[in-house]
């Protein structure tokens, strides 16, 4: 097990100081670009509650005298994130289309889930494996999704979904107006 060998977490640690300061750096960018108000909202939600739970954690670890109770809160995050793509899957399935699942953070979730779990995997470090494992699944579905409605349905620009869309509710309005 890696938590009693400090060489051993300074690679995960060191990579995932890294990747949080890429995410504050996008949620800064995002929060900073934002027009719309349901964005700005959303994005403080996020801003406020990832610090709200850190700061909750770090103290139910204090006075535990563990901190193990964060890895596995960590753990359980992991798996959230690694899930959270599905959530557009009933778009893609209303819409018939990809437009809104991009490609490129599917596979890159996909690729980095496998590398973490074969690191875990080497190091016999079961925490690490356990979310990436779950990384790894996920992955695959997501991508089968991708598939599927990439080949079946082919691929659709956002605005044709839209226009198609629109179409579609005013020719069911001439419709229902001429009955």
């Amino acid at each position: 097990y890696a938590a009693g060998d400090l060489p051993k977490l300074m690679q995960p640690l060191a990579i995932n100081i890294l990747g949080v300061s890429l995410q504050l750096s996008f949620l800064t960018c995002y929060w900073y670009y934002a027009t719309e108000k349901d964005d700005l909202v959303s994005c403080r939600r996020a801003f406020f509650g990832g610090a709200f739970i850190v700061v909750v954690a770090f103290a139910v670890c204090e006075s535990m005298h563990s901190f193990e109770p964060f890895g596995d809160f960590a753990m359980v995050m992991n798996i959230i994130m690694y899930y959270s793509p599905l959530a557009a899957f009933a778009t893609v399935v209303r819409e018939k289309s990809v437009a809104r699942m991009p490609l490129a953070p599917l596979v890159l979730t996909l690729v980095c889930s496998l590398l973490w779990l074969t690191y875990g995997y080497m190091i016999r470090d079961v925490p690490i494996m356990t979310p990436n494992a779950c990384g790894v699944l996920l992955g695959i579905a997501q991508l089968s999704v991708y598939a599927y409605f990439s080949i079946y349905y082919g691929t659709k620009r956002p605005d044709d979904v839209e226009a198609n869309a629109t179409a579609e509710a005013n020719e069911q309005q001439r419709l229902i107006n001429s009955a």
